[in-house]
């Protein structure tokens, strides 16, 4: 998303009725920050763990080699959804989501069916979660957006300030003082 002005208008944070932590505005904000700022990292495949078990996965790892689990996101891009029998495009998709940090300091996919995708690091993501946030272009797909039985909350993209002019390769020119 760095360095994209095309940006989406809504983030819908979906949080399981089963899950012990909730996701809130912040976290929703923070996350988009932390997408817009170019934070993605691309992992390591490890050994194979159980497909959508990455929680439990991290910890059999942590206790049989040592290192520690990192939290955050599975970013997931162009994804699509049957919403009330039309598909609403997601630009956007992010998962709670946990890798293996090796002792070394390496990140490392230890769930299969993730090998590939990138990883956005996040702490105020906690374990476990059973949560997402979807990006979408408008509020109206968002409103259309719904998992029955799933909590969602509407956040709104923050502003971005407008991007720097640029004169002659001098740099970013220092926004005009105001009256």
């Amino acid at each position: 998303m760095r360095g994209k002005r095309n940006l989406p208008q809504c983030i819908i944070a979906m949080t399981h009725p089963s899950s012990p932590h909730r996701l809130t505005r912040a976290i929703a904000r923070e996350a988009f920050e932390l997408l817009e700022a170019g934070r993605t990292v691309r992992q390591l495949l490890g050994a194979g763990g159980e497909p959508r078990r990455c929680f439990a996965n991290v910890l059999r790892c942590v206790e049989r080699d040592g290192g520690a689990m990192a939290l955050g996101w599975l970013v997931k891009s162009n994804s699509g959804a049957a919403v009330r029998n039309r598909n609403v495009y997601a630009r956007l998709n992010l998962e709670a989501h946990a890798v293996w940090c090796r002792p070394d300091g390496q990140l490392v996919e230890v769930t299969d069916e993730n090998a590939g995708l990138p990883f956005l690091p996040h702490d105020a993501v906690r374990c476990p979660t059973n949560a997402s946030l979807t990006f979408v272009d408008t509020l109206e797909l968002a409103q259309q957006w719904h998992v029955p039985g799933v909590d969602h909350l509407i956040v709104p993209v923050p502003a971005l300030p407008p991007e720097p002019t640029i004169v002659y390769g001098l740099g970013p020119l220092a926004p005009a003082p105001r009256p």
